[in-house]
């Protein structure tokens, strides 16, 4: 129907599809289906700090937590958490690469804080690592055969790469540890 009428019938047609009372208006940009997330910047930008205020802001993430939570969840800690174990479920279950990009981005947030997992949301923290933890059992989960009892390896999902030098996993694994036992590995 978006295409021109081209002939007479075809104009009366359009004419009287439009003019009906019952029919549906089309929605004036078209309908996004998937999941909906929470945008996290990449990175802390301020205007009118010095360069090294800037650097700092950026090596500890606290106060874009701070504000993410405030904007986004209304400060409710549970809420972040909660996008974070749905982003990993899609990401598992629905092989979606958007819902890993989410679940990445939450994972380096959290990850990225100093201040916070010791002074400002410890709670939080001991929840995320109880989720982090949880979800790394459910993905390295061993697959194993029913009829023979045989151990398969690895689940489909996630290996041992996850935990390579190259992965996000393992710089900033390495960075939490050093901020809360006070010396790097």
């Amino acid at each position: 129907m978006d295409r021109a009428p081209q002939t007479d019938m075809e104009r009366r047609l359009m004419e009287q599809l439009r003019e009906d009372k019952f029919a549906k208006k089309a929605p004036a940009q078209p309908e996004r289906r998937g999941c909906y997330y929470t945008t996290i910047p990449a990175s802390v930008k301020h205007r009118n700090i010095s360069a090294d205020e800037l650097t700092l802001l950026n090596l500890d993430r606290t106060s874009l937590l701070e504000t993410v939570l405030a904007k986004s969840y209304q400060g409710q800690e549970d809420l972040l958490l909660g996008e974070l174990q749905f982003s990993f479920i899609a990401f598992m279950m629905g092989q979606s690469l958007e819902a890993f990009m989410q679940w990445k981005a939450l994972v380096s947030l959290l990850l990225s804080c100093s201040e916070a997992p010791l002074h400002t949301r410890t709670q939080m923290f001991v929840k995320f690592i109880r989720v982090i933890y949880y979800q790394f059992k459910h993905g390295f989960q061993r697959t194993h055969d029913s009829r023979s009892s045989e151990d398969k390896g690895n689940s489909l999902f996630l290996d041992e790469a996850w935990f390579s030098r190259d992965i996000f996993l393992y710089r900033l694994s390495k960075v939490i540890c050093c901020n809360l036992y006070g010396q790097c590995c």
